[in-house]
């Protein structure tokens, strides 16, 4: 039995609003679900001389592209906006989010995406919690992704002084 034009234009609006449906889930997932929760993080060894309250901090990752992360502002507080920077130069890796917790104590989920900017540049902002001990190691791990099926992650250790 032939449909009757509105029931063809019933089924073209579904079909439309379905389409899009699937377009805005597949963007949303894309866009603020960076880091894919069942792929597992490979760890890679951290910079052994890596003090971010001190200086900036340069690592190799595996396919041996060099990477740098800088603070701007210095120390490193906690309750204060700061910015963290990754520069590189690798075509294959782009640092994604930045995983922070306690190195010893979890202060919760605390995961800021990194933005492109120029030059090879990625920004993200974060705020560290207060914590009630007088100083707090903090591990910040920058995560990288290649592939679908691959994450790196860098940590990075600091400490930080409550007041």
């Amino acid at each position: 039995m032939p449909l009757n034009i509105k029931s063809k234009k019933v089924a073209l609006f579904v079909g439309t609003i379905l389409t899009l449906a699937f377009c805005l889930t597949g963007y949303l997932t894309i866009e603020f679900i960076k880091v894919n929760p069942s792929v597992p993080i490979q760890l890679i060894n951290p910079p052994e001389d890596c003090d971010l309250q001190v200086r900036d901090c340069r690592f190799q990752l595996p396919d041996g592209n060099y990477f740098e992360v800088s603070v701007p502002t210095r120390p490193i507080q906690s309750n204060e906006k700061m910015r963290m920077f990754v520069v590189g130069d690798d075509s294959k890796f782009k640092p994604l989010a930045l995983d922070l917790n306690g190195e010893k104590m979890n202060m919760g989920f605390n995961r800021p995406d990194f933005r492109k900017r120029e030059n090879g540049r990625y920004e993200a902002m974060f705020t560290l919690s207060t914590c009630t001990l007088k100083k707090l190691k903090w591990r910040a791990i920058v995560l990288f992704s290649a592939y679908p099926d691959k994450t790196i992650g860098v940590p990075i250790l600091f400490e930080v002084s409550n007041p």
